[in-house]
């Protein structure tokens, strides 16, 4: 028997979808290829000599994310500091993380009965949401979070690779692929340690086996994660001991577990506004830390009340129990008790997001499946939905622009957060660079009435009267500066240098000295 002239159209198309895919990554980042290095990228990037070369012995002691290092290594190779070859390569991965994910769901919707015969445009549509969603645009735009839109990739990868293994007759290769693509994505960043406990979840969910079943049928891949985990881990502890004293290769910033979890339920209900209402968004939001658990309450009983809904979900095999895993197990160690530095950035829901999109989408069709015509699903489908992707890929164009000025990018951090100092400073660089010198003045006397012994305040007012040509000035600054980090290689530079510019060459020569000792 033939197939029905309905079923050869939606063959047809369902060749096209990764295509579509591809132009549609490509059209939303195409204004993104020539912003400039900003905030970490300078560090990583423009004024890190270890990318300069080879991979070295120095590279693969200095991160524990040698995978995105050998990235940036690959770049600078390639193209030098030339931008456009950076944002590139961002902008490649994460399209291929979309076509990615676009086939691992195809999988996955294939094995449920209610989602099967859509599963080709059920997941065509979850990942093109998720493509051209302006949250993505930290992970994509700002070239340092190649880390993290690299680890989704390879995350997605293992993932996909793992269901391959379980649907092939000869299962070896498919699961030694799966083992070396969360090698990689451990190497790009250490969130990926979350991928073993969602790759048993997905068994028990989509392929009908218990823990323990899963575990004896295919007991070489998860003794393979076991011993890459265990791998990980003595690395960070030697690396801890012997080399640096970083947790897990994040910055920790001074509060207590309890304090930093309490804090956490804000920032995942602000995640979660954000996914379905993305604007205003921030590069750098330096979240304070909740002041008490009365402060959160209502959002702490909403995270609650998810999280106890996710666990019974997954309890019954539900596709909603692991959408919820999936979305709360990668978040967990950003999002939990490990106090980091940055309590929240937009970047962390690289790979929540496609849960909460996915959500939507299938009780979309499951709604219109249920209660609407066949016409009413093909207005859903192939109206509301590409609607939807054009309005976000727009907010996604009109997001890249912020990237492509150092100054437009940090004004909008110092809008949304204002009690940021290190916006306010970036603010005030990014000023100083552009010529507004009174704008970058007002910036830093900010700063200086929340932190009055910032030594970068007064670098920065120095480098502004320099600028201006006003030395004496600039002196006086630097000299602040250089007092209360007189270790400082770049403030001490900076001030043997407006010492030379007015002539007091012998004590401008104490400072540079002093600058080169202490850059060693």
């Amino acid at each position: 028997m033939g197939e029905t002239p309905g079923i050869q159209t939606r063959r047809r198309l369902t060749r096209w979808y990764p295509w579509l895919l591809v132009v549609s990554g490509l059209l939303v980042y195409s204004n993104s290829l020539s912003a400039p290095f900003i905030f970490d990228d300078v560090r990583l990037i423009s004024q890190n000599p270890v990318i300069e070369g080879w991979p070295s012995w120095d590279l693969l002691t200095s991160t524990n994310r040698p995978v995105f290092m050998l990235s940036l290594v690959a770049n600078h190779a390639a193209g030098g500091l030339d931008v456009r070859g950076y944002h590139l390569v961002n902008v490649l991965v994460h399209i291929g993380a979309s076509l990615t994910l676009y086939g691992l769901l195809r999988l996955l919707l294939e094995n449920k009965v209610s989602t099967a015969d859509a599963a080709p445009a059920l997941a065509f549509f979850t990942s093109l949401l998720w493509l051209v969603h302006p949250l993505q645009t930290e992970a994509v735009a700002y070239t340092a979070q190649r880390s993290e839109s690299l680890m989704g990739l390879l995350y997605l990868l293992s993932l996909y690779c793992v269901i391959r293994s379980a649907r092939a007759r000869r299962s070896v290769a498919w699961t030694f692929a799966a083992l070396v693509t969360l090698a990689l994505a451990i190497g790009a960043k250490e969130v990926a340690v979350t991928a073993p406990f969602l790759i048993l979840l997905c068994a028990r969910s989509f392929l009908a086996e218990g823990f323990l079943r899963a575990i004896r049928n295919r007991w070489i891949l998860y003794s393979g994660m076991v011993v890459l985990l265990c791998m990980l881990f003595a690395t960070l502890i030697w690396r801890q001991l012997f080399l640096e004293g970083t947790t897990a290769g994040f910055r920790l910033q001074s509060v207590t577990p309890w304090r930093y979890l309490m804090t956490q339920p804000e920032v995942i209900v602000r995640y979660l506004g954000l996914s379905f209402w993305p604007h205003p968004l921030c590069l750098d939001y330096a979240w304070p830390p909740a002041q008490g658990l009365s402060q959160v309450l209502p959002e702490g009983i909403l995270i609650v009340g998810l999280v106890l809904g996710t666990l019974w979900a997954a309890c019954r095999r539900s596709w909603l129990g692991f959408a919820g895993a999936w979305f709360f197990g990668i978040l967990a160690p950003t999002s939990s008790v490990m106090p980091l530095q940055d309590a929240a950035a937009e970047h962390r829901m690289y790979l929540p997001l496609a849960s909460v999109v996915v959500v939507p989408v299938i009780l979309g069709y499951m709604a219109t499946r249920r209660f609407g015509s066949p016409h009413a699903r093909r207005i859903v489908g192939f109206l509301l939905a590409p609607g939807l992707a054009v309005l976000l890929g727009c907010a996604t164009l009109r997001r890249n622009q912020d990237y492509l000025d150092p100054v437009r990018i940090w004004t909008t951090v110092v809008d949304v957060a204002p009690h940021n100092s290190r916006g306010r400073l970036n603010l005030g660089l990014a000023l100083t660079e552009a010529g507004d010198f009174d704008e970058a003045v007002r910036q830093y006397q900010e700063v200086l009435q929340v932190a009055p012994r910032d030594p970068r305040v007064y670098k920065g007012l120095g480098d502004v009267r320099a600028a201006q040509g006003r030395f004496e000035e600039a002196v006086e600054y630097y000299r602040t500066a250089v007092e209360i980090a007189p270790e400082d290689a770049n403030a001490q530079s900076n001030l043997g240098l407006a010492l030379m510019a007015l002539r007091r060459y012998q004590e401008a020569g104490e400072h540079l000295r002093e600058a080169l000792r202490s850059d060693k």
